[in-house]
C-alpha cells in the first residue's frame, strides 16, 4: 500500500508525500518498488523514468546511488529511455554526477528530440562532462540522422573532426556515398558537406584503400564539390 502511494507520488512529483513516506520509514529509499518486470524497480530509477525532479533530488539526498545499475540499466539510462518529457531530470542526473558508457548513443537510439540532444550536449560542454569515445561512436554510426548543428556540438566535445571508421573513412565518405532522392536532397547534402568542411573535416584525407571522399560520391555534383 505504502509502496504504491510512493509510486503515485513519484509520478506526480509530489515531494511532500515522498518525504513523509521516507521519514516515517514506510518506504525504504533503496528497496524495490512493484512496477512490473519490464519497468524499473529501484526508486531512483523509477523517479528518473517518470521525470520526477523532486524525487531524484530527495532520493539522492537520502543516499540513493546515482549510478546504481538495475540489470545494466542506470537511472540515467531509464530517464533517456522514457517517452515522457523529462529533460530536466536528465540534466539533474548529469549534474549529480550520473554517468553511462552509452549515454550519447542512447539519445539517438531512443530517438530523443533534436532540441533535447542539443541542450544535453551544451550542458555537457559547459560542465566539462566529456564522453569522447561515445561521441566518436555516435558520429560514425548515426551520421545520417545528425544535423549540422549537432555535428558542431559533437565535434566541440571530441576536438577531432577527422575521426575515421575501420576503413579509414571520415564522415564525408559516408555522406557522399548515400543515394540522393531528389534536387532538395542534393541541396541539403551540399549544405551539409560545406558545413562539415568548415568545421574541419578534410576532404583530401585518404582511407585505407587510397580513396578520398570524392571517389565515393554517388552524384557528380557532390563529387565536384568534394574535389574543389
Amino acid at each position: 500500500m505504502h509502496q504504491h502511494a510512493f509510486i503515485k507520488a513519484i509520478k506526480e512529483d509530489d515531494e511532500s508525500t515522498m518525504r513523509h513516506l521516507l521519514e516515517e520509514g514506510l518506504v525504504i529509499f533503496n528497496w524495490p518498488l512493484p512496477l512490473g518486470e519490464t519497468m524499473p524497480s529501484y526508486p531512483l530509477c523509477v523517479a528518473a523514468f517518470y521525470g520526477s525532479y523532486k524525487g531524484i533530488n530527495l532520493l539522492t539526498d537520502y543516499g540513493s546511488k546515482i549510478d546504481f545499475s538495475e540489470d545494466y540499466y542506470t537511472p540515467l539510462k531509464w530517464a533517456i529511455m522514457s517517452s515522457d518529457s523529462n529533460l530536466d531530470a536528465i540534466l539533474l542526473l548529469l549534474d549529480r554526477g550520473a554517468t553511462s558508457p552509452t549515454m550519447i548513443e542512447d539519445l539517438f537510439n531512443y530517438e530523443r528530440p533534436d532540441s533535447e540532444v542539443k541542450t544535453i550536449l551544451r550542458f555537457m560542454l559547459r560542465k566539462n562532462i566529456t564522453s569522447e569515445n561515445q561521441v566518436i561512436q555516435v558520429i560514425l554510426e548515426h551520421f545520417f540522422h545528425i544535423s549540422l548543428e549537432l555535428f558542431t556540438l559533437l565535434f566541440a566535445i571530441t576536438k577531432k573532426p577527422n575521426i575515421t571508421n575501420v576503413n579509414g573513412d571520415t564522415v564525408l565518405f559516408s555522406i557522399a556515398n548515400i543515394t540522393l532522392v531528389d534536387a532538395k536532397d542534393l541541396r541539403n547534402r551540399q549544405r551539409m558537406i560545406k558545413g562539415l568542411i568548415e568545421l574541419g573535416v578534410d576532404p583530401t584525407i585518404k582511407n585505407y584503400y587510397g580513396l578520398v571522399a570524392a571517389d565515393c560520391a554517388v552524384h557528380p555534383e557532390i563529387r565536384t564539390l568534394l574535389s574543389s
